[in-house]
């Protein structure tokens, strides 16, 4: 199974991309985790190909975190999810391995359908033979959704 994981302190912003993720995207698991240490054991539980990771956690960076996944993963897409929106912090997210960088001011919906879509034909590329069908099916729910109809992200 396909799995996504959200790693936010912000519990409005975890809730609102986790209900959008699961009604665009219904075969996709969707973990979550507050700070590092629960990031680390949820990425270790569920292999997830794409992570949507804050910058400022409780008790580790996300810059740190995504080195460490990285480097256990390459092939996992980071996205860095954060309220800074200095050139500084960009170029700091990509030297960590993110794949993506998105401000959390100016998040957009058809940003997220993007990246986890580009994510799922990522991983389809991959040739891994027992997700093709299951790649398949994702693709066939994101393309006979609804556009969103949910909240706005915060």
């Amino acid at each position: 199974m396909f799995s996504v994981l959200i790693v936010d302190d912000c519990s409005v912003l975890r809730d609102a991309l986790k209900a959008f993720l699961t009604s665009q995207f219904p075969s996709i698991l969707v973990g979550e985790a507050v700070n590092g240490e629960e990031a680390l054991s949820a990425f270790q539980k569920l292999n997830p190909f794409l992570i949507f990771m804050d910058i400022n956690l409780p008790d580790k960076s996300g810059l740190e975190l995504t080195r460490i996944i990285k480097a256990l993963n390459p092939q996992t897409e980071i996205v860095i999810l954060t309220n800074h929106e200095s050139p500084e912090y960009r170029e700091a997210a990509f030297q960590s391995g993110a794949s993506h960088f998105l401000t959390k001011r100016s998040i957009k919906i058809e940003e997220v359908i993007s990246l986890v879509a580009s994510a799922l034909k990522t991983r389809a590329r991959e040739g891994r033979a027992g997700r093709r069908v299951e790649t398949r099916l994702l693709m066939s729910e994101l393309e006979y959704s609804n556009m969103p109809s949910a909240p706005h992200l915060p």
